[in-house]
């Protein structure tokens, strides 16, 4: 988490925005600051596990006490933003609040209580905009990524160049999504995790289309966890994990880590935060089968996402 100081009555700064995403998993918000001839320069990033769509497989339904949860945490990071000097704000949801029978409830109270429109948006639009925010920070030489973003229910894959999408594909599986289905033992069972592994493969991966790529990044909570664990990061740092290499081998060596550890022993992890241990698993689980998929040996850690591209599009002046 970044800090920013708060502005005081009578002081003037550049102006201050915020892009707020609303996760299946997770909600993230990151305010920046605008500057007149163009560009934004990031001074607070927040996130927090809240689980909207806890359950939601198999009720259909965002259930009252996950979306009091969200709002709860909605609400507490408007107020920071509020404190920050935030001056205008944009807010989507993704895979929860598009299946959900009850979404608009959801939407509406947002609205009535927090005076907050959320846009709920479709899956090739977040994909665009994750790439978007990602394309600030590209490795150097990669002519033709390839970005994939495992969210809490489903995970966005996108092929382009360093200008433009060329495709983008959402499959509906996610870190929440596989554990709740194959993943409820504690520690999960060896054959929990190969039923998953080749669901995976027999299913969401199956028809999914590959392209070209010269470099595959992956982002979203799963990835930069398994980078602060890789480093073994007491407290999380995105200076650090943004750009970190991944390899397969060490891939499937967390995967192995955390199916063998118990909830309580993935809590205790250092670079892990407590709230995701429990579906820290299911996450991996989806990166290793993509990376199998795909053929890929290692992938580059990118701690942008959906936010930076939202708050870029949005709120970015254009140099005059």
């Amino acid at each position: 988490m970044n800090s920013s100081a708060p502005l005081h009555p009578g002081e003037t700064g550049p102006d201050r925005f915020a892009a707020i995403d609303v996760g299946t998993n997770s909600v993230l918000m990151l305010v920046a600051e605008r500057f007149p001839g163009g560009g934004l320069r990031q001074v607070l990033d927040l996130a927090k596990v809240t689980r909207l769509g806890q359950g939601l497989d198999s009720t259909g339904n965002i259930s009252p006490e996950a979306a009091e949860r969200t709002l709860s945490c909605i609400k507490d990071f408007l107020a920071q933003g509020e404190t920050a000097g935030v001056i205008g704000r944009v807010a989507v949801g993704t895979l929860c609040l598009r299946n959900a029978a009850n979404a608009e409830w959801f939407v509406r109270r947002a609205s009535d209580e927090l005076d907050l429109r959320i846009e709920i948006i479709e899956g090739s639009e977040e994909a665009r905009l994750t790439y978007l925010g990602v394309m600030q920070d590209m490795p150097e030489g990669s002519a033709r990524p390839a970005v994939f973003d495992v969210g809490g229910g489903s995970t966005e894959i996108i092929f382009g160049s360093s200008s433009q999408i060329k495709s983008r594909q959402s499959l509906e599986v996610g870190a929440s999504r596989a554990t709740e289905a194959f993943l409820t033992g504690d520690p999960p069972s060896p054959e929990a995790l190969h039923a998953l592994l080749n669901h995976l493969e027999e299913t969401p991966f199956r028809h999914f289309e590959a392209e070209a790529y010269d470099s595959l990044l992956g982002v979203g909570g799963t990835v930069t966890s398994m980078a602060a664990v890789e480093l073994g990061l007491e407290e999380y740092d995105a200076t650090r994990v943004q750009g970190l290499v991944l390899s397969r081998s060490q891939v499937a060596a967390q995967m192995e880590r955390f199916r063998a550890a118990n909830l309580l022993e993935r809590k205790a992890i250092i670079g892990l935060d407590p709230a995701r241990a429990d579906v820290i698993l299911g996450g991996v689980a989806v990166i290793y089968g993509l990376m199998r998929r795909l053929g890929a040996d290692s992938f580059t850690v990118s701690a942008r996402g959906l936010r930076h591209g939202l708050l870029a599009e949005r709120f970015e002046p254009v140099a005059g």
